[in-house]
């Protein structure tokens, strides 16, 4: 299989193990926020097990030790942030214009399919890059 086949599999994987947080999130809690923090429990679940899947299974990467291994999360973390705000923003503005949980979930869909596309392309060229 290939790299990019499995990175679209963990990608698949991860839309889903986040839009499953975010509906557990909101279904322990419908007080002020919870869209936003039911999308953080979300990014939360998600963030750990993307990067240690993606750096094994994607990009064959082997770490020099536990630093380089931080900084390497870090690097991800930081570049994840920033296709975040692609994720959130989608999601965000489906939640603003169409009424239900429904169509706020396929905003969700749709915002972490475009941010997992330049999530991979930032990481093969800044964090696993040889």
């Amino acid at each position: 299989m290939s790299p990019v086949a499995i990175y679209v599999a963990i990608a698949c994987m991860a839309a889903l193990l986040n839009i499953g947080a975010q509906m557990a999130s909101v279904a322990i809690y419908k007080g002020r926020f919870y869209v936003e923090i039911s999308m953080i429990v979300g990014l939360a679940t998600v963030l750990p097990v993307k990067y240690l899947l993606e750096k094994l299974f994607v990009f064959s990467f082997a770490s020099r030790d536990l630093f380089h291994d931080a900084r390497l999360f870090t690097l991800y973390t930081v570049l994840g942030g920033i296709t975040t705000l692609v994720f959130v923003a989608v999601e965000y503005l489906f939640h603003l214009l169409f009424v239900g949980e429904a169509m706020r979930y396929v905003g969700a869909a749709l915002g972490l399919a475009l941010g997992h596309l330049l999530k991979y392309q930032l990481d093969k060229r800044f964090v696993f890059a040889r």
